[in-house]
């Protein structure tokens, strides 16, 4: 559906948000994923309705996080928080996105497919059981989890590569040479061209789509950094920060996706310190979904630009980092482009 509608964009000559075309396509996708079956297809509005209220309330989110270092005031929030919790429109909307009548069905399925409902119910063989609430919890809560951070991610990439052309042309280029024909965009193809996955890198480098305090209490007392930490400090890291620090990355807050391609060694990147990328946390807290969001966003990227040439509209009218709101979660980001068919690709 996503794709005739930028068919038809191509066709008009019209300008079209390729931000909000990209969140349609993946949440297509992520239904799928998640329940072996587009289940949540026409229930995008839905969403975009609960997306609307975190537009507003995210940058209040990001605040109160700090405030939770303040002595005192953790359960003072603590109490705001369960209050605004039980007036919230988020169960019931939540609700509407997969009626309960069609989750059962979905459960019952036996036809073998492999999804997020199949994975949740095989912990039962691990003697860990669910009941309908929870199960129904872990669902939408993969799958929403999922869908968000997956399209500012899909929606960032082709906002810096449409940015700088000389990374344009190349991952143009890259793909085309590599792909005949539709049958060929493959996740395994996709998985070996450097020059793709060196962009999604980048972009999730410069933007990673869930920011915030990672915060830890040090157990007995520690130093960091040269400098001592009493034991029960509360400590902190910013991701953002983390991964644009000039400690950590040449020319950190420019997008630079051929840091990540091999013979790195012998460039100006040589020093990058590799470890501080980690986009997806590390350890138990790791995204237990960055395969499939990578492989999801290999594969649109490839597919769009296989099909069409884009071109970025107003470059100054939009600046990410200064215009897409809270940098917790970001929810108020656009792409504009025109946008033109090469051909006719089958």
């Amino acid at each position: 559906m996503a794709m005739s509608e930028v068919d038809e964009f191509a066709e008009k000559g019209s300008t079209m948000d390729l931000a909000n075309t990209l969140e349609t396509m993946f949440w297509e996708i992520i239904g799928d994923l998640a329940f072996g079956e587009p289940l949540m297809a026409g229930k995008r509005p839905t969403y975009e309705s609960l997306k609307q209220f975190g537009k507003t309330s995210m940058p209040m989110v990001e605040a109160l996080s700090f405030f939770l270092a303040i002595p005192g005031m953790a359960q003072a929030i603590g109490t705001a928080r369960s209050l605004a919790t039980a007036i919230m429109p988020f169960p019931s909307q939540i609700s509407k996105l997969v009626p309960s009548a069609k989750l059962r069905d979905c459960i019952e399925r036996q036809d073998g497919r492999e999804d997020f409902l199949t994975a949740i119910m095989g912990s039962e063989k691990q003697g860990l059981t669910l009941d309908s609430d929870a199960f129904f919890s872990n669902a939408m809560g993969l799958t929403l989890a999922g869908y968000q951070t997956t399209a500012t991610t899909l929606a960032a990439t082709f906002y810096h590569i449409l940015r700088y052309p000389d990374a344009y042309s190349r991952l143009c280029a890259e793909l085309r040479s590599n792909i005949a024909g539709e049958g060929d965009i493959t996740g395994e193809r996709l998985a070996k061209l450097p020059f793709l996955n060196a962009c999604i890198r980048e972009t999730l480098r410069l933007l990673p789509p869930a920011n915030g305090k990672t915060a830890q209490r040090t157990a007995p007392s520690c130093t960091i950094a040269g400098l001592y930490i009493p034991a029960g400090t509360t400590v902190s890291a910013d991701l953002y920060t983390i991964q644009r620090s000039p400690e950590n990355f040449a020319d950190p807050s420019t997008f630079r996706p051929e840091r990540w391609l091999d013979g790195v060694d012998s460039t100006e990147f040589k020093a990058d310190v590799r470890a501080a990328y980690r986009p997806f946390l590390i350890g138990s807290r790791a995204c237990i979904g960055r395969h499939m969001a990578q492989q999801s966003i290999r594969l649109i990227v490839a597919k769009l630009l296989w099909r069409y040439d884009f071109e970025l509209l107003d470059r100054d009218g939009f600046i990410w980092e200064r215009d897409a709101g809270s940098s917790l979660i970001y929810t108020d980001y656009k792409v504009m482009v025109n946008v033109k068919k090469i051909g006719e690709r089958v």
